[in-house]
C-alpha cells in the first residue's frame, strides 16, 4: 500500500511539473529557494500631477532698498515651496520682476495672468498693489502682497499683509476698563491716531471710566505739557501707541512725569527700538503685539527652523516670514478657491483675511524682568 501511495504520488509531480508554466511566467516570479529570502515587490512610483503655480512679483531690478526686500521676500517663498511641496505634486514658484514701478507692476501681472496664473505673491509696494489690482482682466486673480501697509479699499482679492491692524488697541481698550481714570498719548500721525481712536472706543464701550486725551503734534521731541496733563488728571493708566521714534524719545520723559502709573503700549515697545530705552522704564508695562515668537498658536519657531534648514543661515530678518505667510496663503487660495481665510496659522502671526480686511489676534503680554511675558 505505502508503495502504491510513493507512485501515484510521483505520478502527480510528474504530471503538476508538465502542466506547470514556466518560472518566468508564474506571478512573482520563480518560488525562492530554501534559505533565500522573498522578491520584494519595489513600490510603484506616484503619478506626479502638474504643479501648483503661484506667481511672484518682486522688484529684483528696482533700487537697492527695493531689491533687498526683493531678496528677503524670495527667501521666504522659497521655504513654502518647499515646504508645501508632496511627492505626488510640487509647488512652483514663477517670478516676475516689475522693476520698482506700478508701470512694471501692471505688464508684470498681465504677463502672469496669461501664462494660467491663478495667485500672485506681490507686489511689494503700495502703489503697484493697487496698479495690479486694477491691471487684472479678472479680480478672480488673487494678490497677496507681502510688504504693502495699506489694504486697498473696495478692491477685490487684493490683500496687504503688512497692514497693521487695531486688534490689539482694541483689546488693550478693553483691559484697561479695569482703570477708571485712563490717558492716551499719541502722535496725530494716521496710524497712530487710528491706533488711540480703537483704543478709546473699546475702552468707551465698558461704560465707565474717564479718557484724557493727551495728542502731540507729529514730529515733536516734547511732550511737557501732555505729560503734564495727564499728571495733573491723575490717570491711573497711559496707552502710548508709538513709533520707534517715538518709543526712544518720548518714553524717557514719561520717566520723570509719571510715576506709580501702569504703561499700556503696542508692539514697537518690544522690538529691536525698545532695547535702546531703559529698560526700568518698562518694566511692568503691558503690551498688545500681534506676535508672541514662543507661542505654539503661530508658525514662527517652525518657520525659522524650515529657513535655516532650507538656505544654511540663520534667520536675521524678520521679513522673510512675510514672503512665506504670503505664499502659503496664496497656496491656500489656490486648493480651496478662496482668498478669504479666518485664524490661519502664520509665521507673522494668527491671520485672518475677511471683508477687505487683514487682521490678526492680538497677543497681551507684560514685560518682566526685560523680557515679554503671556498677560495670563
Amino acid at each position: 500500500m505505502s508503495k502504491q501511495i510513493r507512485r501515484m504520488a510521483a505520478a502527480l509531480m510528474v504530471v503538476a511539473s508538465a502542466c506547470a508554466p514556466p518560472a518566468a511566467e508564474v506571478p512573482g516570479g520563480p518560488a525562492p529557494r530554501p534559505g533565500e529570502e522573498p522578491r520584494r515587490e519595489e513600490p510603484a512610483e506616484p503619478r506626479r500631477e502638474d504643479p501648483l503655480r503661484i506667481g511672484l512679483i518682486v522688484s529684483t531690478s528696482g533700487s537697492s532698498v527695493l531689491k533687498q526686500y526683493a531678496d528677503l521676500v524670495l527667501a521666504g517663498a522659497r521655504v513654502a515651496e518647499e515646504s508645501g511641496s508632496t511627492p505626488s505634486r510640487d509647488v512652483e514658484l514663477v517670478v516676475r520682476d516689475d522693476g520698482g514701478t506700478p508701470f512694471g507692476a501692471e505688464a508684470a501681472v498681465r504677463e502672469l495672468e496669461r501664462a494660467g496664473v491663478e495667485v500672485i505673491v506681490g507686489p511689494l509696494m503700495d502703489e503697484a498693489l493697487i496698479a495690479a489690482a486694477n491691471a487684472r482682466d479678472s479680480d478672480d486673480l488673487v494678490l497677496i502682497s507681502p510688504t504693502a501697509v495699506s489694504q486697498p479699499f473696495g478692491v477685490r482679492n487684493a490683500w496687504a499683509l503688512n497692514v497693521v491692524d487695531t486688534r490689539g488697541a482694541e483689546a488693550l481698550g478693553e483691559y484697561a476698563a479695569r482703570w477708571s481714570r485712563v490717558g492716551v498719548l499719541y502722535s496725530r500721525t494716521p496710524e497712530s491716531q487710528r491706533q488711540a481712536e480703537a483704543f478709546m472706543a473699546a475702552y468707551a464701550r465698558s461704560g465707565r471710566g474717564t479718557l484724557i486725551d493727551a495728542a502731540f503734534p507729529p514730529g515733536s521731541s516734547n511732550v511737557t505739557d501732555q505729560l503734564t496733563l495727564l499728571r495733573d488728571s491723575l490717570v491711573e493708566a497711559v496707552y502710548f501707541p508709538a513709533s520707534e521714534r517715538e518709543l526712544q524719545i518720548v518714553l524717557p520723559q514719561m520717566e520723570y512725569s509719571l510715576t506709580a502709573v501702569q504703561l499700556l503700549g503696542n508692539e514697537s515697545w518690544i522690538g529691536d527700538a525698545a532695547r535702546r530705552v531703559p529698560q526700568r522704564v518698562l518694566e511692568g508695562a503691558i503690551v498688545a503685539t500681534p506676535l508672541d515668537q514662543s507661542s505654539d498658536a503661530v508658525a514662527w519657531q517652525e518657520f525659522v527652523a524650515q529657513y535655516e534648514s532650507l538656505h544654511r543661515r540663520s534667520l536675521s530678518n524678520p521679513v522673510p516670514a512675510l514672503g512665506y505667510d504670503a505664499a502659503r496663503l496664496a497656496l491656500h487660495a489656490l486648493t480651496t478657491g478662496d482668498s478669504r481665510v479666518s485664524d490661519f496659522r502664520g509665521a507673522t502671526g494668527v491671520i485672518t483675511l475677511r471683508d477687505g480686511d487683514v487682521t490678526r489676534r492680538p497677543f497681551l503680554l507684560r514685560i518682566q524682568g526685560g523680557r515679554p511675558v503671556p498677560l495670563y
